[in-house]
């Protein structure tokens, strides 16, 4: 999602991607929702974009976090991931933004790692 804009996040992102699993995580229930696949489009060390499914609904009220498994070339990473925004992306699909809240420790570096390696590799492509 770079396009020459000044970026104004604390953490570099870059256009990667690699998989992801998700989730929407109940606030007030036991059950557990249904995993949903995706790819992400962008990616930070603080959070990422990533299309999403037309019938995941991040703002229902049901639901304030997400549970994701990213797949990155290091291992994956187990992540709660609170929605920011999402767009609606043509043809009744759907995009969104998501900021990392909860992660293991060391992971938000191994994230920041590849990050910074896969946009290198791009900005040398």
């Amino acid at each position: 999602m770079t396009d020459g804009r000044t970026q104004r996040r604390s953490d570099y992102r870059a256009e990667v991607s690699y998989p992801v699993w998700y989730r929407p995580l109940p606030a007030f229930s036991d059950t557990k929702a249904s995993w949903h696949t995706s790819t992400t489009q962008d990616l930070s060390a603080g959070g990422m974009f990533f299309p999403v499914d037309a019938e995941v609904d991040l703002w229902s009220g049901e639901s304030e976090l997400l549970e994701i498994q990213l797949f990155l070339p290091t291992g994956p990473i187990f992540l709660l991931a609170r929605p920011v925004r999402q767009v609606d992306t043509g043809n009744g699909n759907k995009a969104a933004a998501v900021q990392f809240v909860s992660l293991a420790p060391g992971d938000k570096e191994r994230i920041a790692r590849v990050v910074l390696s896969g946009g290198l590799e791009r900005s040398h492509a």
